[in-house]
């Protein structure tokens, strides 16, 4: 298709079909913010869906079609809220710097924006969202397009868009149904009696407004419990966002949380909303909570008293109305002990705790989970679904997976990778597991299917209890030493003494 298409071209007709009768909403939306630059010649390009007061971005594209991200997200707020809140019916600007309108706009100013076209995306009246289209090196790049075919883009894909997110809710309602028919949550997968505990507690909490604090080691699925807590809540048709307090330095880790002003910290460009106020009347997951400093911790509590916050870099308070849902894979006694973790912050979000139980301690749950794995993989790439032989998924319950579930549903995806058999053997599987494949002749020699791989198990046990002695006890240290992570040096230490308590023969 080529650029600036105008109404007359068969094949930008032919699109707006297409688009309209697409099933899939992420879909729709790329290919419509795809469609739009192309008819208009942007250099690119944002689609805004309104949901209240927010102005979410769902796509950003260049003229290339690559993704947009980070600090290359640049836009005039200014445009965008003149057609979110109705002061203008669009923006069609040869040259917006001298455009009366926007020439108070700091925005306008600071992005040196020159073409900007930016029209509202309606389903019949009510106002779904909005494109933004700049090109900051030219004027006049859209004084070809026509309004009858921004409106009838417009028409096409503000129905589309509105359909499917009935049909989603309309799913999502009759999934619930069918879980609260059933008796679980359909991303939680287990019948074990550790599982059915999880189940229960979160059954009473997800209705519920105050904290949820959850602990487990990593990969137990902490994430996928705070998504069903705010899914399953009375916040469900808020916005849900995740912060990994591991991934920011402590002062963009604030940032992050709170917002800052457009001089809040060094770097800083413009005015930013931080999750806490984009998350509100919705739910907002901090993992690896412990990671941040003490003072920022203490700004948490402050906001989890009084609802209100300040963006760094500004002196007046703002409110926003979130619930919070905090995790750790670590043991909070420690941590609080070790002053890495403010008791006081703990009283308060640990209202409603919930602790995630390993792989290893469920393992009746493994074949449940390995064909739940496999079946979305398949989905995924459209392929039949794999079968697993008896052997193959003994082997897979005696693995102790220290990744927990996520090393499941990482193996799962690898299976269906390198194994072209539609039936996946034990020594499949323990090529993948091990890098090698099993010897049944000691196996059958010990007695028990997977004996091998518990004895390599338990070998790795020892090595390791015999590392952790040499390094004084240090977990860290015994860690880097064998190259491991430290969850790893635990789970074999407690593998150890549970083979040799105490009380038991010497190592």
């Amino acid at each position: 298709m080529s650029a600036k298409l105008g109404l007359e071209d068969a094949s930008l007709l032919e699109a707006i079909v297409k688009l309209a009768e697409e099933r899939d909403l992420p879909v729709i939306l790329e290919r419509g913010m795809d469609l739009a630059i192309e008819m208009t010649g942007a250099a690119r390009g944002y689609l805004f869906l309104f949901d209240g007061g927010s102005l979410d971005i769902q796509v950003a594209r260049n003229l290339d079609r690559s993704r947009i991200d980070g600090p290359e997200v640049e836009f005039s707020h200014t445009v965008v809220k003149a057609i979110h809140d109705g002061t203008l019916p669009q923006v069609l600007a040869d040259d917006i710097q001298e455009d009366p309108r926007f020439q108070s706009a700091l925005s306008v100013r600071r992005l040196r924006l020159r073409s900007v076209l930016a029209f509202p995306v309606r389903n019949r009246d009510a106002l779904v969202g909005a494109f933004y289209l700049d090109n900051p090196d030219q004027a006049g790049t859209f004084r070809h397009v026509h309004q009858s075919v921004l409106d009838l883009f417009s028409r096409f894909f503000g129905s589309s868009v509105a359909r499917m997110r009935e049909l989603e809710r309309a799913r999502e309602e009759s999934e619930r149904a069918r879980r609260e028919a059933a008796g679980g949550f359909r991303d939680l997968i287990g019948r074990s009696r550790k599982m059915e505990r999880v189940q229960a507690l979160l059954s009473t909490y997800v209705e519920a407004e105050d904290p949820v604090f959850l602990t487990g080691e990593t990969g137990t699925g902490k994430e996928v419990v705070a998504r069903i807590v705010h899914q399953e809540g009375r916040r469900r048709g808020g916005p849900f966002k995740a912060l990994n307090c591991a991934s920011l330095r402590t002062d963009l880790l604030e940032a992050e949380l709170f917002g800052h002003s457009d001089v809040g910290f060094t770097g800083a460009r413009r005015a930013r909303a931080g999750l806490v106020e984009v998350a509100s009347g919705g739910t907002l997951f901090l993992d690896e909570i412990e990671l941040m400093s003490p003072d920022l911790q203490g700004t948490l509590l402050r906001f989890l008293d009084s609802g209100e916050f300040r963006r760094i870099g500004e002196t007046q308070d703002r409110k926003a109305d979130v619930r919070i849902v905090c995790a750790t894979n670590e043991r909070v006694e420690e941590l609080i002990e070790k002053g890495r973790f403010r008791a006081d912050l703990y009283y308060r979000v640990g209202v409603l705790e919930l602790d995630l139980p390993p792989l290893r301690e469920r393992s009746e749950d493994i074949a449940d989970l390995a064909d739940h794995f496999s079946r979305r993989v398949a989905e995924s790439k459209g392929c039949p679904v794999k079968t697993f032989e008896s052997g193959a998924l003994e082997r897979l319950e005696a693995h102790s997976w220290p990744g927990n579930v996520r090393e499941l549903e990482n193996f799962m995806k690898r299976v269906y990778v390198v194994v072209p058999e539609a039936r996946v053997s034990a020594n499949r599987v323990s090529e993948l597991l091990f890098g090698k494949p099993a010897r049944p002749e000691i196996d059958h020699a010990w007695g028990t299917p997977g004996a091998l791989d518990r004895f390599l198990e338990v070998a790795g046990a020892v090595k390791t209890e015999e590392a952790h002695r040499l390094a004084g006890g240090n977990v860290s240290a015994t860690a880097r030493h064998l190259g491991i992570s430290r969850d790893r040096v635990r789970q074999y230490l407690a593998r150890i003494a549970a083979i040799f308590p105490p009380t038991g023969p010497p190592l």
